[in-house]
């Protein structure tokens, strides 16, 4: 077997990674934060004074971060969430939230999938949850 194959087994049987292996590991620590609805929805398992320590960028990333699960579960078509779903269901005024996808957008936190619509990568899951659970104090 040559040097080449060896490697490529190795990376096959020790780096390959499926889809959604940061969401396996994040699971329990984004359900004591929200759930999903059978509509698609997230809601936010946050006490209201905990949200406050939450800024606009933080509860979209947050609301994207549900919108992958919902996905996952069924509820929803893709993982991506619309700007007025935004608006409406975080109640953020839609300048706020266009405003707010600009700036994650250029941080790459969401990437653009079409048209007034966005998706948290999954490469950025785990950071994200975390940035946020440290704003939370959990």
């Amino acid at each position: 077997m040559s040097g080449n194959q060896e490697l490529s087994d190795w990376v096959r049987k020790e780096m390959t990674v499926e889809r959604g292996d940061a969401l396996v590991k994040a699971k329990e620590r984004v359900a004591k934060l929200l759930g999903v609805t059978a509509a698609g929805e997230v809601e936010f398992r946050i006490a209201p004074e905990s949200q406050a320590h939450l800024r606009a960028p933080d509860k979209i990333l947050l609301y994207s971060l549900g919108k992958l699960y919902a996905q996952i579960a069924g509820y929803a078509q893709d993982e991506t969430v619309a700007n007025a779903e935004l608006s409406t269901n975080l109640g953020l005024p839609r300048g706020t939230v266009d405003r707010t996808l600009k700036d994650l957008r250029e941080a790459h936190l969401l990437n653009p999938v079409r048209e007034g619509a966005h998706a948290l990568p999954l490469n950025r899951v785990l950071e994200v949850l975390t940035d946020i659970e440290t704003k939370l104090g959990t």
